[in-house]
């Protein structure tokens, strides 16, 4: 292939080449040209070509020289580098020790430095003490002031250090200083708050004195100073203080607290808590304008301006309350009477507090003192006490079981018996009564009791109910009362207090199955047991009472379903009832009557609608099925039906005909 294309290349430049034969002459001088040209080529890149190898080769040659002598002198260099490291090995060690030694004795001078500042700083506090009356009046940030909370803000900067000793020394400093400076302004604002007429009891309520700009102007300086000297957190031993102006505010009413209220006063009796709850409710409520106008302006222009003086006074108040519970707790619970009396109270005291001056549920209260150790435990078991007995009371009343609104209105609530409904105030007063503590696990054992009792109201129920028959009043009001109480019972279930409280014992009682019964069990409501026990329980009594009524109705009916329908006589008269029908129609009649005027109306509904079910399978099942018909006796039953029996239900429903379509 390769050589027919060269031979049509010959071909073709032969051929555009060559006209003539004297044209071939000069095409073979030119092709003898080009061949020794070409050769000529050849020759001289074969002369060149080893000339240019032995320069690369000798190029790489020394290369591979320098290499090699680069190598050498690095490993010359390596060694006198190692040398000179093991030569001055020592040095550096003796280096070193110096080196540490001088750090060493940079923290020994940073240490006397900071001795030194603290020293300088008391220097200060000591030389302005010596007049601070002048200089605490002139001067909100005195030179004593200022260097105490430099003094402060040195401690909180070196908290972190591990010398002990040296935060010690910095802490007894500041306390020791802190004593001395809150004595003095602590004394200087006390005869200001004199001037200003604080505290504001009984004729300087009533009639206040006037008073000048100058003594609001001091009040103003001490109380700045008061809240500058104010200790941290991490230099107070104690926790959760009041701000310092504010103590000093509550101290004289403290002083009065105590004197009334403590040792051998007649106003220190354990039977009357309301008479010290009252007293402080009264000077929150005297002394709250003041706090309000005078005060809170003033810790708005400081950095506890997110502190509310008002909340403030109060949680000094609370905190006399509790003490005073505290110390009387002991003898009060060794008589159940005293000890449920002060509950009520307390819950009274906190429920003010929080409902007319607004105290938020998280600060400390006077519950806490009840909800704590033996006391709730206490509080629980009268609780469960004074709760079973009102349902013994309620239960035992010659009118549990007659309603109170019968005949003055036309409502379900006209047939709710009086125990449901005092069982149900019940409920709601227990609730009322815990629903403000702040710990939902407290809360949470009062729910608990809810659910006892519930458990027992219903036992107590079936008790009476199975006493008596069915179609009894006593058993109506009963089943009215059961379905009173599932109908508020899932109302509560879907109130945002017991969703919480259902959560809250979801999350510390997690289920260990699978995330989806986890789940389902999270949408659990807190009474779904005991719905669950009261639906159990309607449903049987449905059973009872539409039984009860239908063996009634069916006993009444024997003559009506024993009759022979085809030897009716054909009559020319018009239909009328059939005699046999009159007893059976009169008992149901009489029934529904009856149930309709003692049941609620959504019962009522469902038993009707029941019976009328099984009256239709009776007539079907019993009279058209086994018997023959002739024409008459068709048309008899069909007018004893529609014009006779359907008439009855007739005054429930629209088409009484749709429940006997069978």
């Amino acid at each position: 292939m390769a050589k027919l294309e060269k031979n049509v290349h010959v071909t073709e430049y032969l051929n555009q080449n060559i006209k003539t034969l004297s044209d071939l002459r000069e095409v073979h001088k030119n092709i003898k040209e080009t061949v020794e040209s070409l050769g000529q080529q050849l020759h001289e890149a074969s002369s060149s070509l080893p000339s240019e190898i032995d320069y690369a080769t000798q190029g790489a040659n020394n290369t591979q020289t320098e290499v090699t002598d680069i190598q050498h002198r690095k490993d010359n260099l390596h060694h006198q580098v190692v040398e000179h490291v093991r030569n001055q090995q020592d040095v550096c060690k003796e280096l070193e020790k110096v080196t540490t030694e001088i750090q060493q004795y940079q923290y020994y001078l940073a240490y006397l430095q900071l001795i030194e500042e603290v020293d300088k700083m008391s220097s200060d506090i000591q030389t302005a003490i010596s007049d601070i009356q002048t200089a605490m009046l002139t001067d909100v940030t005195s030179n004593a002031v200022e260097s105490f909370q430099t003094l402060t803000h040195v401690y909180h900067k070196h908290s972190g250090s591990h010398c002990k000793h040296l935060l010690k020394f910095i802490k007894d400093t500041i306390l020791f200083w802190y004593k001395i400076l809150h004595e003095k302004l602590a004394s200087d604002f006390e005869e200001t708050l004199k001037s200003v007429g604080w505290p504001m009891i009984g004729n300087t309520v009533k009639s206040p004195p006037v008073h000048s700009s100058q003594h609001y102007e001091l009040l103003e300086k001490l109380f700045m100073s008061l809240l500058a000297i104010q200790l941290p957190q991490s230099v107070s031993d104690k926790q959760d203080e009041l701000l310092l102006p504010l103590q000093l505010m509550v101290l004289p009413l403290k002083k009065r607290f105590k004197y009334h209220f403590y040792g051998n006063r007649k106003t220190n009796n354990l039977e009357k808590p309301e008479w010290y709850l009252g007293q402080v409710l009264g000077w929150i409520r005297d002394h709250s304008t003041f706090l309000t106008k005078r005060i809170q302006p003033l810790l708005h222009k400081s950095a506890f301006k997110s502190i509310s003086a008002k909340m403030e006074f109060i949680r000094g108040m609370v905190i006399l309350v509790t003490d005073k519970m505290k110390t009387d707790l002991q003898d009060i619970m060794n008589d159940e009477h005293i000890f449920s009396h002060l509950i009520d109270e307390a819950i009274l005291f906190d429920r003010e507090l929080q409902g007319s001056h607004g105290y938020p549920h998280v600060l400390p209260c006077c519950l806490d003192v009840l909800t704590a150790g033996e006391a709730f435990n206490g509080w629980i078991l009268i609780e469960e006490k004074f709760a079973k007995g009102k349902m013994d009371l309620m239960l035992s009343s010659e009118t549990a079981w007659q309603s109170q609104y019968q005949g003055l209105m036309e409502m379900d609530e006209a047939n709710l018996p009086e125990c449901a409904e005092s069982f149900i105030t019940l409920m709601l007063t227990i609730t009322d009564r815990y629903k403000s503590l702040s710990n939902p696990e407290n809360q949470l054992r009062f729910v608990d009791l809810q659910l006892e009792l519930l458990e027992e109201f219903r036992i107590r129920l079936v008790q009476v109910m199975d006493k008596h028959d069915p179609l009894g009043e006593q058993s109506c009001a009963i089943f009215n009362a059961i379905y009173y109480l599932t109908e508020v019972l899932q109302e509560w279930n879907n109130s945002a207090h017991f969703v919480q409280l259902q959560y809250f014992r979801k999350q510390t009682q997690p289920c260990e199955d699978s995330v989806t019964d986890e789940v389902s069990g999270m949408l659990e409501g807190i009474f779904d047991a005991s719905i669950f026990l009261l639906d159990k329980l309607t449903e049987q009594m449905f059973k009872n009472l539409v039984h009860y009524m239908y063996t009634d109705i069916h006993a009444h009916s024997h003559l009506y379903r024993k009759q022979r329908w085809n030897i009716l006589p054909t009559t020319k008269d018009s239909l009328g009832l059939s005699i046999n029908a009159c007893e059976m129609l009169l008992v149901l009649k009489d029934h529904l009557l009856r149930v309709e005027s003692l049941l609620n109306k959504p019962i009522f509904t469902k038993i009707w609608q029941r019976l009328a079910g099984q009256l239709n399978k009776m007539v079907v099942s019993e009279i058209i099925i086994p018997n023959q018909f002739n024409e008459t006796g068709a048309s008899q039953i069909e007018f004893d039906m529609c014009r006779n029996l359907f008439p009855l239900f007739g005054e429930y429903t629209q088409k009484p005909e749709n429940y006997f379509r069978e």
